[in-house]
């Protein structure tokens, strides 16, 4: 499995964690120039931009850092730039908040499958960068 493939399969297995969680994906990898952002959900008072980001377990289970770190000041400038972006071109007034979500696959017997997820929400703020 490319790393595209496994980056795939971890948005996609976030946004059907979120609706499980009464959260509602509206878009998935919205691109302003050259900035993206994983997926937009939304609530009744918030409009969510989350950072997707997928890791392989090692067969021992042994990870070196958290999927959350690689969410670093660059990136998070990145997704600031793109959520102020949409913000006013679809004219959102829900106070937006920024999460990163950790999906970790396990590929026992060559499928992978979800071991684990984490979601942090409010991850950093537009005072983070």
């Amino acid at each position: 499995m490319t790393t595209k493939t496994i980056g795939d399969l971890g948005e996609y297995e976030a946004a059907r964690f979120l609706k499980k969680k009464r959260i509602k994906p509206i878009e998935r990898n919205y691109r302003s120039g050259r900035n993206e952002i994983d997926i937009i959900a939304v609530t009744k008072d918030h409009v969510i931009f989350a950072e997707v980001k997928t890791r392989v377990l090692s067969p021992d289970g042994d990870l070196f850092g958290t999927a959350a770190s690689a969410v670093d000041r660059d990136k998070r400038r990145h997704l600031i730039e793109a959520a102020r972006d949409y913000i006013r071109e679809k004219h959102e007034s829900r106070q937006p908040r920024f999460d990163v979500i950790e999906v970790y696959l396990d590929n026992t017997g060559g499928k992978y499958k979800v071991a684990e997820i984490n979601h942090i929400e409010n991850a950093f703020g537009k005072n983070s960068i």
